[in-house]
């Protein structure tokens, strides 16, 4: 089934999976961009982003366990193992798995979800494996992107946009082992000026998470922002 998004979003698109009980795949085009999720009745279990390998993509993330990273290498990418997500995600913390899942949702899922221009597809059946599996609640996708538009809509509000640039502080700081994971990260990475969509994409991080680091870090007086 082809259409316009105009007379069905990719929200109603995912809904509709759930209410007639159908498995499939939903793919969106919008300005030149592909993107396809795999639905298995109310669930999205896999994503594919054109051009998008998440083993080399996880490579040039920044600050990786020595560990995480020789795994990575050692994994060869073949036809029949597209993307090789199963491996890549034994290789990484969960923790970091989950937030890059979340960082390619923000940038190719969620932005898409409520477009009217640009046209799907919709196919019924079984497909190919994906380059990225998970076990997703549409539901659950849908209530995170509305977050996701509300807290990043706050965010900036308060002057944490993505442009902002942002060091650590000059003064010393106890405040080290009590940071979240994500807050170490990039505490770690703010050693020169850096924009908080700069870390975001170094450390292969949701920017929304960033974003919200970067607050709390702040309010530690940990990081000082070097820019209006």
């Amino acid at each position: 089934m082809h259409g316009s998004l105009a007379e069905f979003t990719l929200n109603n698109l995912l809904q509709l999976f759930g209410i007639a009980e159908r498995s499939g795949a939903v793919a969106i085009e919008v300005a030149g961009q592909r993107v396809q999720l795999l639905v298995e009745v109310s669930r999205v279990t896999g994503l594919w982003v054109d051009g998008l390998d998440p083993r080399d993509t996880l490579l040039r993330c920044e600050l990786l366990p020595a560990a995480s990273r020789a795994t990575l290498l050692e994994l060869t990418p073949r036809p029949d193992t597209p993307g090789l997500s199963m491996l890549a995600r034994n290789a990484i913390e969960p923790e970091r798995w989950d937030a890059f899942v979340q960082r390619l949702f923000e940038q190719h899922v969620y932005p898409l979800l409520n477009r009217e221009k640009g046209e799907f597809e919709v196919t019924i059946g079984r497909r190919p494996p994906p380059p990225l599996r998970m076990s997703l609640s549409t539901q659950q996708i849908i209530l995170d992107a509305s977050r996701w538009e509300a807290e990043t809509e706050a965010l900036t509000e308060e002057g944490y946009r993505s442009a902002s640039t942002w060091r650590r502080s000059a003064a010393p700081s106890d405040h080290n082992g009590h940071f979240t994971s994500t807050q170490w990260l990039v505490w770690a990475i703010a050693s020169e000026p850096t924009s908080i969509g700069e870390v975001a994409r170094r450390l292969c991080l949701p920017e929304l998470a960033t974003t919200t680091a970067v607050k709390r870090l702040h309010a530690l007086g940990v990081l000082e922002p070097t820019s209006d």
